[in-house]
Order: C-alpha cells, then structure tokens, then sequence
C-alpha cells in the first residue's frame, strides 16, 4: 500500500481497538420499569420461537440450512417489512429492524423497530428502548452490532430516546440496559461499528429530508467513545468534497470510504480511501476512479475491500494493488445487470451480494434481485436465495449481511414461495447457515 501520512491536524485522536432449535419467551422490555423482563405471551398468543421444529421454518437447499426468522406466534410470517440486519462476530445474535407489529407484545408505535434475535436462547429482543425501558416512539432503523453482541448501533426518529426530534445515532448497551446519543453534526446514514463497540462512523447529511442544496455535501465522520466528531477527508484542508460509504475492520483498526472530489456531483468519479489507525497513514487505493454508491466491506487485515464500481462489486487486494471482478459470469465477464449491497466476513473470504443480473450463475429465470456468494480463491459464484429443491424466489431478495466468521448470511425477501408462512409479500427475514463450498 502506498501510504500518504495526514497532516496532524487531520490525525484521528482515536485510541486504538483491541483487537438452536427450542420454545422460548419474548423478551420484552417493561416502559414503566428500567429492567428487562421477560414475559411470556397469554395462551390466547402462544409463544413459538423462529427456530422452533413445529413451525417448519427450517430449509434445506443447495447453499444451506435456510430459515424463515420473522415469525409471529401463530407460526404465521410476520404482518410488516423487515431490511437490514447484522450479525455478532459468531453468529449467535443477530438483529434487524422489522415495521411488523406482531413479533413482540404491544408494538404500538406503527413504526420500525430494532430487535434482536438470540439463537442459541431463543426469543426477540426490543433493542430500540431508551435508558428507563420505553419503547422507541417512532422509526429506528439500521442496526449494526458488536463482536459480543452486547452493543447495538441504530439510527432513530424516536424523540423519547434522548429527547430529541429528528432522526439520530444511537448505542443501546444491552448489559447496562443504557441507551445513549451519539452526538453528529446532522443526519446519521448508514452507520458502522468495530467490533467493540469503541469505534463508530457514519454518513452525515446536512438535515434528513434526503435531498442536498446547493453548497450542501454528505460528509463521513468517525468517532471514538471519548473523541469528537472527526471528518474523513481525502486531503488536509480539503473542502467541497463529498465522503460517504464508511466501513469500519471488525478490529477497528481500518476505516475505508469513498471520497467525492470537488466539482464532481452527478458523475461516478470517486475514489477508494483506506486508513490505518495504528499509522495514521492514508492510502488511496492507487487513486482508484469510478467508486460506487453501494455498502463497503474491509477485512480485518485491511488487505481487501470490497465496494462497487458502475453497477459491479470488486474486491480490491491493496497488498498487490489489484481489483478482482466479484459479480462475474461464469465465464469470467461483468454480470449483465447491477450488482451491490456488499458484506463480507472478516478475512475477507466470504463476500456475498445482491444482484439483479440474470447471468451470474446457470439457470437463473426469475428476473428478480438474488443474493450471490463468491468465492476468491476459485473465482466462482453461487445463488444463495433459493428454496428447497432449487426453488427460484418469485420476488426481490436484498439486505444481505454476514456474520464475521463467514459461516451466516441473513437477508431479507419479498417471495411468496420461499416459505409456506410467507405469502403475503412483505420483506421477510432470512438466515442461511452455509454449508461447503
């Protein structure tokens, strides 16, 4: 990598990161009392938990075990849209945020909701709570987790939280059962976290209307759980420039995002940037051109990144400055069709993606968006979202995360044939154990 050092006003003053199947109770948290309770549903509302054998959710398929998870307690899929999700490091939590308003008790809010799944225990969680236990009271959205699974980092509209309108950046500690602010300069987007929890980014929008001015720019921040607010820039002093995507290593040690030069809104022209925090050193990716607007992936070496490029996703190695073609053909050539929304694991091994291109893999006739793994080392890629006996979904399948050992995938499907529970085509939320490739 070639290394560009910051000057030192622009140095990050970060300190550096450390490196089932069974019946259940809801876990619910009471807004008049500061402690979790679990309580258990009336008769009239059985509780099933989503990895319960008499709710047939689980799947065999080529890929994997797969399995419906947004079930309510009539074994019934859930009434509402579920998105993002993402694992703790070894797969055992997982949270999303679900509009469904029948996967926990007296979900009032008619909003999204950010919970938590437990598979070893069983059971849903309500993570988008404030410190005295209430509820969010409006939309929280876009969870990410930490290695242990005791941190959640979300974004929420819900004033009762902090007290505070607008949509902010939140970290719910699930051990204190806290729930606290972390303070941006405008609009939070498309948060990530370290393993730790320690280390945060974000995008920052001038307000949350989703739309820019003129003389307005989106802007990446990074923070650590002492520091202020620090900008990603690409160049000291450098004004005008838009940086977005961040994506932060599991061992907080890198950061990566793409940086909009000046003069350049409305074109594909950007670059790759990669930090390393333990060097405060700066490399650009060989000044790498046409970054695209799709999430970000960096493993915790910091040797590969994972990003789009005009509608393909690329594994860069900056330990030998290449770029590898992800969303390939079997014949080694560019998808047909648009391919992002990235994760990978944290070696950088597993990397899977959603993609509407009909040509990435033999047989693919449903014109719809498909989640795809692919495999570096033998250059091959293979569908993920399908059903038993090869059952190709009827409807898009997106929001794709995996876990940080590789072995999970998670994603979210509006199919109605996926599962004999999911007929009424909402997004729906999927796991997919892995099985060898």
């Amino acid at each position: 990598m070639g290394d560009v050092h910051w000057s030192a006003a622009f140095l990050l003053p970060f300190a550096l990161s450390s490196c089932g199947g069974r019946s259940h109770e809801v876990i619910y948290v009471d807004a008049d009392a500061d402690e979790a309770s679990s309580t258990p549903r009336t008769s009239d509302s059985p509780s099933k938990s989503p990895v319960q054998a008499d709710c047939a959710s689980k799947f065999e398929t080529a890929a994997g075990t797969l399995e419906l998870i947004t079930l309510s307690g009539d074994c019934q899929a859930a009434r509402g849209d579920t998105t993002y999700s993402a694992w703790s490091s070894d797969g055992r939590f997982l949270v999303f945020d679900s509009e469904a308003d029948d996967l926990f008790p007296d979900d009032v809010n008619g909003a999204s909701d950010v919970l938590l799944l437990d598979r070893e225990q069983g059971g849903f969680e309500l993570v988008s709570v404030s410190s005295k236990g209430e509820p969010g009271s409006h939309f929280s959205f876009e969870p990410v987790i930490s290695d242990d699974g005791q941190l959640v980092l979300f974004n929420s509209s819900s004033a009762n939280l902090a007290g505070l309108a607008g949509i902010h950046l939140y970290q719910r500690d699930r051990g204190s059962k806290t729930t606290k602010l972390v303070e941006t300069p405008g609009c939070p987007y498309r948060a990530a976290m370290s393993g730790d929890g320690q280390l945060v980014a974000w995008e920052d929008w001038p307000d949350c209307s989703g739309g820019l001015d003129d003389g307005e720019w989106v802007v990446a921040y990074a923070k650590d759980s002492t520091g202020t607010a620090i900008p990603l820039a690409g160049e000291p002093g450098q004004t005008e420039s838009e940086t977005d995507n961040p994506a932060i290593s599991r061992n907080g040690r890198w950061l990566a995002w793409s940086e909009r030069p000046p003069g350049t809104r409305g074109t594909r022209i950007a670059r790759l940037l990669i930090m390393d925090r333990e060097t405060n050193s700066l490399d650009f990716g060989s000044s790498r051109r046409d970054y695209g607007f799709g999430s970000t992936g960096i493993s915790d070496d910091g040797r590969y990144v994972v990003f789009s490029i005009q509608g393909q996703v690329q594994r860069y190695d900056a330990l030998e400055d290449t770029v590898q073609l992800v969303s390939q053909t079997p014949q080694g050539e560019p998808g047909n069709d648009n391919s992002y929304e990235i994760a990978a694991s944290a070696d950088g091994s597993v990397i899977v993606f959603a993609s509407v291109a009909s040509d990435l893999v033999d047989g693919d006739g449903n014109g719809t968006w498909d989640i795809y793994q692919f495999d570096p080392g033998t250059q091959r890629v293979r569908r993920l979202s399908i059903g038993e006996g090869g059952t190709e979904p009827d409807d898009d399948c997106k929001y794709v995360s995996v876990s940080g050992n590789g072995k999970f995938v998670s994603f979210a499907c509006k199919a109605r044939n996926l599962s004999p529970a999911a007929t009424s085509g909402d997004w729906q939320l999927y796991t997919l154990t892995l099985n060898e490739w």
